[in-house]
């Protein structure tokens, strides 16, 4: 998040609403400059937000890895991947080593070229 603030409570904490109103307006601007056809989501936290704007619901983040979902109301395509922190705990419960979930998410961005 680009206007997390170093407020001494700790870099992983959840953002607060008002952060998240604050940031989104930069996003959108960003969104519309670069008008890319996908968004890949890095974490959970990423990908609430804009399914959220999208007007869908996160049920389960692990089951969204990898798993394009269309927003129109943000005119992309948004592909949810593990953060880098979780890849070690979750690439293998989702069938995956480090090469083949690259190259699947690779793959997936193709697809949208």
């Amino acid at each position: 998040m680009k206007c997390f603030p170093p407020d001494g409570e700790g870099p992983n904490r959840e953002p607060r609403a008002d952060e998240l109103t604050n940031c989104f307006s930069h996003l959108e601007t960003e969104l519309d400059a670069v008008d890319p056809a996908v968004v890949v989501t890095i974490g959970r936290r990423a990908t609430s937000v804009l399914f959220d704007a999208a007007g869908r619901d996160l049920d389960g983040f692990i089951e969204a890895v990898l798993d394009p979902v269309s927003g129109p109301s943000l005119g992309v395509t948004v592909v949810p991947v593990l953060h880098p922190a979780y890849q070690h705990m979750w690439l293998s419960r989702l069938g995956y080593d480090c090469e083949e979930y690259a190259s699947e998410l690779g793959r997936l961005i193709d697809d949208y070229r």
